[in-house]
């Protein structure tokens, strides 16, 4: 009777501090829960522009507890639509610069980098669809889409007086 009162003081011990520790955890967060080391996120998923234009697109990385000794950042290439990870060929006129880069990181610290998206006056207009990703896929895979639309559209807000 003894024995079998100290065993369940045990278990309900353990069930607590399996609680206890369980509640200090932060809260999950989708699709990057497993991963305890750098994370990749573009800070917009897509951007228009006009033939003859250059935009910049941010590109932030988080730095958790487990730090790589170095981390090269960011590869880019164009796929065919979002959620496909074929290569496929840049269409001319439309450049993306790759801000690759090694750097040592610290741990929670947070790093902006900076894409640049130029399209050429010969650029056809339409949709690109663009991969980035850090060293491993499991550090995030983003998905950005460039708008090209025709050279008379104004990507700018423009006021009207009503």
């Amino acid at each position: 009777m003894r024995k079998k009162l100290l065993v369940g003081a045990l278990v309900v011990f353990c069930i607590a501090l399996g609680l206890y520790f369980y509640s200090q955890k932060e809260p999950a967060i989708p699709g990057r829960d497993a991963v305890n080391g750098p994370w990749g996120n573009l800070l917009t998923d897509n951007i228009t522009m006009r033939p003859g234009e250059t935009k910049e697109v941010l590109y932030e990385v988080e730095v958790w507890e487990d730090v790589p000794p170095k981390y090269n950042f960011l590869f880019i290439w164009r796929a065919s639509e979002p959620e496909n990870f074929d290569e496929i060929p840049m269409p001319e006129g439309l450049k993306v610069n790759n801000p690759s880069f090694e750097v040592t990181p610290k741990p929670y610290e947070n790093y902006i980098l900076k894409i640049i998206v130029e399209a050429s006056s010969e650029l056809s207009p339409g949709e690109y669809v663009l991969l980035v990703w850090g060293d491993d896929p499991a550090t995030g895979v983003e998905w950005l889409t460039v708008i090209v639309n025709s050279a008379g559209y104004k990507s700018e807000w423009t006021k009207i007086k009503c």
